[in-house]
């Protein structure tokens, strides 16, 4: 089917209405299409007959029907010269702005380049031309005394110069060595000077639990638990009972016995918010350190959503030990010192392993007890509690070198 401009390019030819370039087109269409030739033909003939053919007024109906098919093609050859017309608009407005910005920027710029050299010549130093002139720089020029500088000077009166050449300055490269002239402010050589104090810092050990069974992690847990007598291990965990039944199995596990307090269960089964202290005795510092590898590896197992994200592990505190004697009557402070020692205070630390092996009740068994820790006031009282006093009358002789760890398991919003 022959589109509207193949349509009028073989009018044009039947018209005889063709430029070179259009021409050179209309051959190349009668050679691609064979409808085309044939139309073309068709209309050749039907413009020999009309030639022929008496004059007759054309009807008003084809003279609608003409003008109908010639009016859109009428405005598509109106539209490019429309678009060119608002091109060439845009790039006459844009040209006269740019032209008024150039000319204001130059303006200004002059003006500002003018201001800066007159403050410039302002500050300047004023010389005054009647202060006498240095011997050392003056020419001594032998002018007549009747000769007039200011006048027009003419080739046949030489003017002589007398040159004077200055000697150059003498640069000093250094000061000669010389005496000191007044007060000197210094000091000597300090004798028997005292030695550097080394304060060694120790910062508590922050890791993520999952990482527990890491052999750096390994290390460094097994290095702590040796530096100190006991130990506190604040857990965060999204879902505090899936960590408390993990550390509980990994805990029976390792031969611990384990009780749960009933009033903590109670509100563990109430739903109500509170952080429980999960404490240890009977454990060395390599079993303690066994047992939180075993904790990494079982949170391995869920890496998307491990039951304890971060761990924080420190030695205990004096808040530490009055919190775990007021809460389960465990007393794991160490003897107090003789009274001529009364004003120095006391912390426990890794000296102080004897007094502590020595004051708690030592047992051959590996016990664990589940108390509600924070806040203090949902807190069992062990002189109320079945399950404490159980934990605390099956203490007895333990063998030394254990380390009492006290977990405290934390909700994480």
């Amino acid at each position: 089917m022959l589109t509207a401009l193949e349509l009028e390019l073989l009018t044009a030819a039947v018209d005889g209405d063709l430029n070179p370039g259009r021409a050179s087109a209309f051959k190349q269409l009668l050679k691609a299409k064979f409808e085309a030739a044939e139309l073309f033909r068709a209309l050749e003939a039907d413009s020999g007959k009309l030639r022929a053919a008496i004059p007759r007024p054309i009807p008003a109906s084809q003279v609608t029907a003409v003008l109908a098919r010639i009016q859109p093609m009428a405005r598509l050859r109106r539209a490019a010269p429309a678009r060119r017309s608002i091109l060439l608009q845009y790039v006459t407005a844009a040209a006269v702005f740019f032209t008024l910005c150039s000319g204001t920027f130059w303006y200004f710029t002059a003006q500002d380049r003018t201001e800066r050299d007159k403050a410039q010549k302002l500050r300047l130093p004023h010389v005054d031309s009647e202060l006498p002139i240095p011997e050392q720089y003056a020419v001594a020029p032998n002018l007549p005394k009747d000769l007039d500088t200011h006048g027009p000077m003419t080739p046949e009166v030489p003017i002589p110069r007398e040159v004077i050449v200055l000697a150059p300055a003498k640069t000093e490269l250094a000061p000669a060595p010389r005496s000191a002239v007044g007060d000197v402010v210094g000091s000597g050589i300090i004798e028997n000077p005292k030695p550097l104090a080394e304060i060694r810092l120790r910062l508590p050990f922050l890791t993520e639990a999952i990482d527990f069974n890491a052999f750096d992690v390994q290390t460094q847990l097994a290095k702590e638990f040796g530096l100190d007598p006991a130990f506190r291990l604040d857990l965060f965990s999204k879902n505090p009972v899936a960590a408390l039944d993990l550390l509980q199995t990994l805990a029976k596990q390792a031969g611990v016995a384990v009780t749960v307090d009933a009033k903590t269960q109670e509100l563990w089964n109430k739903k109500i918010p509170v952080a429980v202290a999960f404490y240890l005795e009977g454990l060395t510092p390599a079993e303690l350190t066994e047992l939180l590898g075993n904790v990494g590896k079982q949170l391995q197992s869920n890496p998307k959503s491990p039951a304890i994200s971060m761990a924080h592990l420190l030695p205990l505190g004096a808040t530490d030990l009055r919190d775990l004697k007021e809460t389960l009557g465990v007393d794991l402070a160490p003897a107090r010192a003789k009274s001529g020692n009364a004003g120095e205070p006391k912390s426990i630390s890794a000296d102080t392993l004897a007094k502590v092996t020595g004051a708690v009740k030592k047992t051959g068994d590996k016990a664990g007890i589940v108390v509600a820790f924070l806040p203090p006031n949902l807190r069992s009282v062990a002189a109320q509690s079945k399950e404490i006093r159980t934990f605390l009358d099956k203490r007895g002789d333990r063998k030394p070198g254990t380390t009492p760890l006290l977990m405290v398991l934390r909700s994480q919003g």
